[in-house]
């Protein structure tokens, strides 16, 4: 149940970087200054706290489906 969380929870989260920090910051360039961080840092960050809460979802999600 953990691997599939994990599995699930890696690509979702790789969306969610390439959506919310790849696509805006390479595509906006204007929008972003000198206060953001770098882009490598950015897309750590991001990936990292959104594979978190991914894969407590799925986690979550697959626990009580086992359950019930």
């Amino acid at each position: 149940m953990i691997e599939q969380a994990l599995k699930r929870a890696f690509w979702v989260s790789l969306g969610v970087t390439i959506g919310g920090v790849l696509l805006p910051r390479l595509l906006w360039t204007w929008r972003y200054n000198a206060t953001f961080p770098p882009l490598a840092l950015h897309v750590l960050l991001y990936f990292m706290g959104s594979f978190v809460v991914c894969f407590l979802a799925v986690w979550l999600t697959l626990f009580l489906k086992s359950k019930f």
